[in-house]
């Protein structure tokens, strides 16, 4: 309840993953990489703060 924008910013990286890594495209895989991060950093911190 709450998360929708980490659950927006991982359908997003999660679009863009394959063309950043198969492609082999360093400018789009750092921020895809820091997206993911980002995004389930944030659910974990937050579940933690609430439990």
């Amino acid at each position: 309840m709450g998360h929708r924008w980490q659950g927006l910013l991982v359908l997003v990286a999660i679009l863009a993953w394959p063309v950043a890594h198969i492609g082999n495209i360093a400018a789009v895989a750092v921020p895809v990489n820091v997206a993911l991060v980002v995004a389930f950093g944030s659910l974990v911190w937050a579940r933690a703060d609430s439990a």
